[in-house]
């Protein structure tokens, strides 16, 4: 069974943190190893602020009797950062991609987000980064305001810390720029099957399946999960018509 929550406190360096959920009583311990793998080599709450997000989680009851969290996925809205892996870039054509398991479907980033001192390396693959997501107007993931958190390969050590505050600037321009965006935490969620026990506790909840539409709604058939594949052109009311939703 699949339970949303919010992270109240964690700790990077401490490697555990607490959840609290409507759906379980007290609070939900959680470690550092039971995040996705992206956030399990973040060890700064500088780089990535965990506390506040909201999160999908299977719980566990231990021999003494708590409730632990483990399987966790992080909630991402437009605005929001997530963290990633530069899967390809093109210096000269200008573009590239992030993979991580936060979001589905590979993640489209321009050069002109990138660090300056990334931008004519050329071997940014592999690199770690930290970004802030924007959904494009055909709902589209794309990445913004790149900060490079740590390197795959020795050469690129010189890139580690490539304008983290600069990344950190971007994203909050970018929430400002993009008022209608609603952030998950407050919402009904109505995720399909997420009070059932039938919702997997994977990544493959994108922007708009995660935000939901309300319990009240029905389960949404017609939407398939991943940001990259929910956007909004792509669910349409053609697409989620009165039959799919359950009405």
């Amino acid at each position: 069974m699949s339970y949303s929550g919010l992270v109240k406190s964690y700790g990077a360096q401490r490697g555990y943190g607490v959840i609290t959920c409507d759906q379980l009583p007290g609070e939900i311990y959680f470690q550092k190893q039971d995040l996705p793998a992206e956030l399990g080599t973040v060890n700064s709450d500088d780089i990535f602020v965990l506390t506040g997000r909201q999160v999908m989680f299977a719980a566990s009851v231990g021999a003494d009797g708590k409730t632990t969290a483990n399987s966790i996925q992080v909630y991402t809205s437009e605005g929001e950062d997530s963290v990633g892996e530069i899967k390809s870039y093109n210096q000269v054509k200008g573009f590239g991609f992030i993979k991580t398991s936060m979001i589905d479907g590979d993640i489209y980033f321009k050069s002109t987000d990138l660090p300056s001192a990334c931008q004519q390396a050329g071997n940014v693959a592999g690199l770690q980064v930290k970004f802030s997501v924007a959904l494009a107007k055909d709902g589209k993931v794309q990445a913004r305001g790149l900060a490079v958190i740590a390197a795959k390969h020795p050469n690129q050590a010189g890139l580690v810390g490539a304008s983290l505050s600069t990344a950190s600037a971007m994203g909050q321009n970018s929430m400002m720029q993009n008022p209608g965006t609603v952030r998950p935490a407050g919402m009904a969620l109505g995720l399909p099957g997420m009070a059932g026990g039938t919702a997997r506790p994977t990544a493959q909840m994108g922007v708009y399946a995660q935000m939901g539409m309300g319990t009240g709604m029905g389960q949404a058939k017609g939407m398939r999960p991943g940001m990259g594949q929910t956007g909004m052109g792509q669910m349409g009311m053609g697409q989620m018509g009165m039959g799919q939703m359950g009405m």
